[in-house]
């Protein structure tokens, strides 16, 4: 006997249980929930774009790193959340949408969600292996087969969970709250970090890939049905909570389109760093998107206005003047094979001697550059605290590693030692190191851990420029600035996050929050970072449990890099 779709229900509104009796009532009512948040692994893909920021990038990387963003959709596939977390996983949504509810009534009446607790269900993506060709569906008053109609919205969404996309289902008047609570609560679900190898064109680098349950922002809410205005209109209302200060990922991310983004990407064109590191709209993009929205402008503003790049032309014009300053001919060679070796080609090509003067080029210090009693002069283009110049001269010099100041005891590629006879022969001549930006704390550093480990030979470091603290920073930035500093220092240092440091451990992480020693620069070259430079400008590393890709890069830390 059929007794019709809503027989069936006013049977069970019979039911004594209030909570069956309301369920009931609202399905025979057609009170039932909508679309809140889309979620699957065809909305979830790497949250940076990695092809525009390394075009060096391997293809067989860029797919593992792909498949790696995937794995905390497993966690959410129909059967496991049905049997294992659906009712906790409902139950901090519907918390969390709360909480939201509760800051927006603080700050107008206007603005109040409604007092009663929201619904929540989450329907997971389907099985892999148990996927329904023929989706059951309400048409009417039936239950039908999908195959017997077909421009149905509910066949559509059956089809969709074919397609392995799930959806959190919530009241209507609740959808654009539970869109970011869901968004919020699905993105603490536990994962993982792993090693991946990324291969680019000059050899591979293990970095971590740090899976997160993020949804493209863009993509889920178009998948979610939600009226772009109206989800928009309660993310602006958002923005004057203390939510997005707290999570700045879930807060609308900046349009590469933007004029701000455009501008930015267009001053940091000519910056090439390690492995073809590059500046795009898409990254400046990205870049900005993970401060909170208050904050965003006045980011965008210290980028575009006071970050100061320093060309070729000011290189070359720089050194040039510093070595006018020694005034005798010299033997000049890179303190790096990176940025050293660019400096020293551009001083070749574009670098004028003084008159009377010659300048005497080498690649490496070969037994030519050994040979004479001219000063030794090496090049490179900034030295902040000094710990990449002292390891240099440390490993030239023979010194043990253990003998080396900790800061440098990491530092690679560095200049080969010396045999004991070569060493004797620098003992009457003038070694110095020109750089284009520097300081007195890298100048102080080189020559104490020259004097500790017995080194007699004296290096001169002079710089054509100072590296200064941005002055103009509001207190809330700087707070946040400081933050994100404090916590990627403790990631590159000791791979962990900032709750898991010790006191001398976080105090070592805050003393450089700013840059080394706090120096607070904005200050790049067109291959590298100065470690003064703001740390949240080029160090990677985790930030509040997510990952922090940095808009530039120093050389040395591309091996911490975190890809989410």
């Amino acid at each position: 006997m059929d007794y019709g779709f809503p027989n069936i229900f006013c049977f069970a509104g019979q039911e004594s249980d209030p909570t069956t009796r309301a369920y009931a009532d609202r399905i025979r009512l057609r009170h039932l929930p909508h679309k809140a948040y889309a979620f699957g692994p065809s909305l979830e893909n790497l949250s940076y774009p990695i092809e525009d920021l390394l075009p060096e990038i391997a293809d067989e990387s860029s797919y593992e790193l792909r498949k790696a963003a995937n794995t905390t959709v497993e966690a959410l596939r129909e059967g496991k959340v049905l049997s294992e977390n659906s009712d906790k996983i409902e139950k901090a949504i519907a918390d969390e949408a709360e909480a939201m509810g509760i800051r927006l009534s603080a700050i107008s009446t206007n603005l109040s969600l409604l007092n009663r607790r929201p619904d929540v269900f989450v329907v997971g993506t389907a099985h892999k292996d148990k996927r329904r060709h023929v989706q059951i569906m309400c048409q009417g008053e039936q239950l039908i087969a999908g195959r017997k109609y077909t421009n149905a919205s509910e066949q559509q969404d059956a089809f969709e969970l074919l397609k392995e996309i799930g959806f959190v289902m919530s009241d209507k008047s609740w959808r654009p709250a539970m869109f970011f609570a869901a968004r919020d609560v699905l993105s603490r679900f536990p994962s993982s970090p792993l090693k991946v190898d990324l291969k680019v064109e000059k050899g591979s680098h293990q970095v971590t890939s740090w899976p997160r349950f993020l949804p493209e922002y863009r993509l889920s809410a178009l998948k979610s049905g939600q009226s772009s205005g109206e989800l928009q209109r309660f993310e602006r209302s958002l923005r004057n909570t203390s939510v997005f200060d707290e999570k700045p990922w879930l807060a609308e991310p900046i349009d590469p389109d933007d004029p701000n983004a455009r501008e930015i990407s267009a001053k940091l064109k000519p910056f090439l760093g390690v492995h073809g590191w590059q500046v795009t709209p898409r990254t400046v993009a990205y870049y900005l998107s993970q401060f909170p929205p208050r904050l965003r402008a006045e980011m965008g503003g210290l980028l575009r206005d006071q970050l100061t790049l320093i060309d070729w032309k000011s290189i070359s014009t720089g050194l040039g003047s510093l070595l006018d300053d020694i005034g005798v001919d010299a033997d000049l060679l890179p303190l790096t094979a990176t940025s050293g070796n660019t400096v020293l080609e551009t001083f070749r090509r574009e670098g004028q001697p003084a008159p009377g003067v010659k300048h005497h080029f080498h690649t490496s210090l070969s037994a030519d550059a050994l040979r004479t009693k001219r000063p030794l002069v090496f090049l490179d283009d900034n030295a902040a605290s000094g710990t990449q110049a002292a390891a240099q001269f440390l490993s030239l010099f023979g010194v043990p590693r253990d003998k080396w100041p900790a800061q440098c005891q990491n530092e690679a590629n560095l200049i080969a030692p010396l045999k004991s006879a070569q060493i004797a022969k620098l003992g009457g001549r003038q070694i110095y190191l020109l750089l284009s930006v520097g300081t007195s704390d890298a100048q102080e550093f080189v020559a104490n851990a020259l004097k500790t480990a017995g080194v007699s030979t004296r290096v001169e470091i002079r710089f054509a420029q100072e590296l200064k603290k941005t002055s103009g920073i509001s207190a809330p930035l700087k707070t946040f600035l400081e933050e994100v500093g404090t916590s990627v220092c403790a990631w590159h240092l000791y791979r962990k996050q900032t709750s898991e440091l010790s006191a001398a451990e976080l105090a070592n992480c805050a003393a450089n929050a700013l840059g080394y020693g706090n120096a607070g620069g904005m200050i790049a070259t067109l291959q590298n970072v100065p470690s003064g430079a703001i740390t949240a400008l080029w160090q990677p590393g985790v930030f509040r449990g997510h990952p922090w890709m940095p808009l530039l890069i120093r050389n040395s830390r591309f091996e911490d890099l975190v890809i989410g």
